[in-house]
């Protein structure tokens, strides 16, 4: 069943107006989900700097993270601010690399 003539000006209404910057709805939703994990990792983080002092300063893993943190907001902020350059495609490949790197330090534990 088709939707309305009404209902499908709306929904093209809606579209346009999030295609005008060009930032697509599901570019948009991903973005807030990437940032929403970013914090939700990032205060586990300092609850891990909290409890264990020096210790969690002197493991490298905890360094990897948080450029991974970093690099990754930087590589999102350009969805929120509609401008696009060369540091958001270098920190991407950053992001990805740091990915990878810690996906490998999380499997030889």
């Amino acid at each position: 069943m088709l939707p309305a003539a009404g209902q499908m000006t709306n929904m093209i209404l809606l579209f346009t107006q999030f295609t005008k910057n060009g930032i697509l709805p599901a570019t948009f939703a991903c973005a807030i989900i990437i940032v929403t994990y970013i914090a939700l990792n990032s205060l586990w983080e300092v609850l891990q700097l909290y409890q264990q002092r020096w210790h969690y300063l002197l493991d490298p893993i905890n360094l990897v993270s948080w450029l991974l943190y970093i690099s990754s907001i930087i590589m999102i902020v350009p969805v929120f601010v509609d401008q696009s350059n060369g540091l958001q495609l270098s920190c991407a490949s950053i992001t990805v690399f740091l990915s990878w790197f810690n996906l490998l330090l999380y499997l030889q534990r």
